[in-house]
């Protein structure tokens, strides 16, 4: 299983929307509050992709969804 944190820096009040946008999106498992350099973290796994290319374009859809309220996102993969 693929799993990726999604680091996020937010726009002055923001937080509600962007934690409307992807509570309830596929893969998201956690979203945590930060302090310092990033606001946001969003943890993303796999659900058994098919392929890297689709695990991909799901995160790609999941950032797609909040590109109206992020300042810089950073995305970073691992395979447990």
């Amino acid at each position: 299983m693929l799993k990726a944190f999604i680091m996020i820096s937010l726009k002055p009040n923001s937080m509600g929307n962007l934690i409307k946008s992807v509570k309830d999106f596929p893969g998201v498992k956690r979203i945590l509050t930060l302090t310092g350099e990033w606001d946001v973290c969003v943890e993303f796994e796999g659900e058994e992709p098919k392929d890297l290319y689709e695990f991909h374009t799901r995160m790609d859809e999941l950032v797609g969804l909040i590109e109206n309220t992020v300042t810089s996102v950073v995305m970073k993969e691992f395979e447990p």
